[in-house]
């Protein structure tokens, strides 16, 4: 039967057949059979006719039929961009709170509420940051559950669909030679979201495989002069400190410096102070770790000027900064001087912070990097000892990230070692490297290696630190 209104409200919009095909994501022809009757809409396609066209589906001649999603087993712990690409499905309105949170339904549902969220910032471009605050306190809620795999599993998807979204717009249906950017951006933001959620957890992998995809399309944009150029360089900005994570833990440290400086670039061109500073803290790290404290102490220096026009997370965390790189640099009074300041900037609550979302510095590094690390640079191995197991005892929970563990694990056996203890340093040693091949991270397997040889020239003959050997078999 001809659907005589879903034409008429084409018509409305003085739009031919190729024009409102672009903009609802489908071909010409497929959107013709649909005028013609010959085939039905379903799902995300009838929720877009919905959208496109104002209409609500009786006013389109259009049933809201769900699509039914193909369920497809993955590999117990593993997780291939592949399995998030195929088109997303609408589910009717139900009571989600009735379903038990451990099903993939929910999981389903959420994920299209979720969808749904973005949608509704088509058009509102500007508001992108105010999407990405929501999208990021919805995945917040819902935390890892290490002792239940199906939840980990459905969460896990959940989300990398969310990852997924933008290149599902990219290859869906027929492809267009232009992207929308009232569609493409709060796609981009909200992919960049869960980005920041995975990376968080360690998921490497999938962050890996999706930006490479769309951030050539969102430079285009953060490039040329328009209305979007500044939220397009906003969102560019975070994907490149997202490269910059990856290609830190990969030890791929020139690359870690370019993309660095690409994303200091477009947050300079966004005209954002906050994103400046975060890209400049990490920088500044990389130099640290890299031993070039002059370079990390320039870097630390270029955020001053932008000090005054940011959060209080980013002012705390730069002087946790300055407290390390002036204790590695011999400079005991400015060390103690920058760590009074970490303290007295640092929010007792970092994750109400608007710029926590895109850095995660929580109080762990305010106690890790600007006082425990900076007291064992200073010399004062104890009183770092006791600020390793402050941390532990008192800031690390069950929902901590994964490589915290790893990260405080290795500082507690340099601390152990520094005062002498064999036994205590070997069981942290143990504990750091078992829990970085565990989760992949060859920056913290290597760095625990180093201390492994520190230990060996200490205690070369003792059975109890040569055993610790078979820990680092090739990889």
């Amino acid at each position: 039967m001809e659907r005589s209104k879903l034409a008429m409200a084409r018509m409305r919009k003085h739009w031919t057949l190729s024009q409102a095909a672009e903009r609802i994501g489908c071909d010409a022809n497929t959107l013709n059979r649909w005028e013609l009757g010959k085939t039905t809409p379903r799902g995300y396609n009838a929720q877009r006719l919905c959208e496109v066209y104002e209409a609500t589906p009786a006013e389109l001649d259009l049933q809201i039929v769900p699509a039914t999603p193909e369920i497809v087993p993955s590999e117990e712990g593993t997780f291939s961009l592949g399995e998030f690409l195929p088109g997303p499905f609408t589910l009717p309105l139900l009571a989600i709170e009735a379903i038990s949170v451990s099903s993939a339904l929910w999981f389903i549902m959420k994920q299209q509420q979720w969808q749904a969220l973005v949608t509704s910032y088509y058009g509102r471009v500007a508001s992108c940051e105010k999407l990405q605050a929501q999208l990021y306190d919805e995945i917040s809620t819902m935390k890892p559950h290490a002792d239940d795999e199906n939840y980990s599993i459905s969460r896990r998807q959940a989300i990398g669909a969310m990852i997924a979204a933008p290149l599902a717009a990219m290859t869906s249906q027929k492809p267009r030679t232009t992207l929308v950017a009232e569609e493409f951006l709060p796609q981009c933001a909200a992919s960049i979201s869960a980005c920041w959620s995975m990376l968080n957890e360690g998921a490497f992998t999938i962050v890996e495989q999706a930006l490479p995809v769309y951030l050539p399309s969102l430079m285009m944009y953060a490039q040329k002069p328009s209305k979007y150029q500044k939220i397009a360089a906003y969102l560019a900005s975070q994907a490149y400190q997202l490269s910059c994570e990856i290609a830190i833990d990969r030890e791929n440290f020139g690359t870690a410096l370019d993309v660095g400086l690409k994303s200091f670039l477009y947050a300079q061109l966004a005209e954002d102070a906050c994103l400046q500073v975060a890209t400049l803290i990490r920088q500044a790290n990389l130099y640290f770790h890299r031993e070039q404290s002059l370079a990390a102490l320039t870097t630390y220096q270029q955020a001053l000027p932008l000090l005054h026009d940011v959060t209080p997370l980013l002012r705390g965390r730069v002087h946790a900064g300055f407290a390390e790189v002036f204790a590695m640099r011999h400079q005991r009074q400015e060390a103690l001087t920058s760590m009074r300041l970490g303290h007295e900037h640092y929010p007792m609550q970092p994750e109400n912070d608007p710029a926590y979302r895109y850095t995660h510095f929580s109080r762990y590094s305010l106690y890790v990097f600007g006082e425990g690390q900076t007291r064992l640079f200073l010399g004062q191995a104890r009183e770092a000892l006791d600020s390793f197991t402050y941390v532990r005892e008192s800031l690390l929970g069950p929902q901590a990230e994964p490589l915290m563990y790893v990260d405080l694990a290795y500082y507690q056996a340099t601390a152990s070692m520094l005062l002498n203890d064999m036994e205590q340093s070997s069981s942290y040693l143990q504990l750091a490297a078992t829990l970085a091949r565990e989760h992949n991270s060859r920056l913290y397997y290597n760095k625990i290696f180093s201390i492994y040889q520190e230990m060996l020239k200490r205690w070369e003959h003792e059975r109890r630190v040569k055993d610790l050997e078979g820990l680092f078999q090739p990889w």
